[in-house]
């Protein structure tokens, strides 16, 4: 495994292999004038973007690390990223404006701020190598865009509306990947037959993603604690049964 490489969920679950996180420094500061400047404001964030192949195939896709110093340079960083959504972002049909316009919007608010992983994880040779190897993590997901909520609210309530043994659907994006298609993630919660229910989720989504979209799924009853509460904290609930109705 080179140092580029990058995880599915399934690794990541079975914590058999790092993860690695690239970064975007100055090459004149060292790790040290890098620490007094996260000090005193400095950030590490990660931009959107979408790339869409003529009609057929559309992926969003996360930048590397950038290292932010002040907060008004976002702007300034952002705005590579957002002219390759610009440029390629709209060509796949129908989501690829909606796709687009939610990048646009995501690093219009900032980004996605992975200062307290980054320098949780790094040291001497990630520095040098720009490239953090990551041993604990605190932020792996995002909120799925809004295209993306609506049809899971569309269809997976709907599908599973008189089934109780789905307790919880959890709903998010997986941020550390290097996957050619974005990797969109389900945490399912059941009762039993969680196998069943993959199959269940797959069905329901194809009408609305198609064979655009790459979904990796957990299971909140067996995997990683942890991983699974990062993912119901860090992503959107979709069903719940669990949780008592006000």
């Amino acid at each position: 495994m080179n140092s580029t490489e990058k995880l599915s969920i399934c690794d990541i679950q079975n914590t058999t292999k790092p993860i690695f996180q690239e970064i975007i420094v100055d090459e004149q500061i060292t790790l040290a004038q890098l620490k007094e400047k996260v000090a005193k404001g400095g950030r590490f964030v990660m931009f959107k973007y979408q790339i869409s192949v003529i009609f057929a195939v559309t992926y969003w896709r996360f930048s590397p690390a950038i290292f932010v110093e002040k907060a008004d340079q976002i702007k300034k960083y952002s705005k590579k990223y957002n002219l390759l959504s610009w440029l390629f972002g709209w060509w796949f049909f129908p989501r690829g404006p909606f796709y687009t316009i939610s990048c646009l919007r995501f690093n219009l608010k900032g980004g996605l701020d992975v200062t307290d992983d980054i320098m949780l994880n790094i040291d001497e040779q990630g520095f040098a190598d720009r490239n953090i190897k990551y041993l604990k993590t605190n932020q792996l997901f995002a909120k799925p865009d809004k295209w993306d909520l609506k049809s899971y609210r569309k269809v997976l309530p709907k599908r599973f509306e008189r089934d109780f043994g789905i307790r919880k659907i959890v709903a998010a994006n997986y941020i550390n990947t290097d996957s050619p298609k974005a990797t969109r993630v389900i945490g399912i919660k059941t009762i039993s037959g969680y196998d069943k229910y993959i199959e269940n989720c797959k069905e329901a989504l194809a009408p609305e993603f198609r064979n655009y979209a790459h979904f990796e799924f957990i299971d909140l009853n067996q995997g990683d604690k942890a991983i699974g509460e990062l993912l119901i904290s860090q992503g959107e609930i979709i069903m719940d049964r669990d949780q008592p109705k006000m």
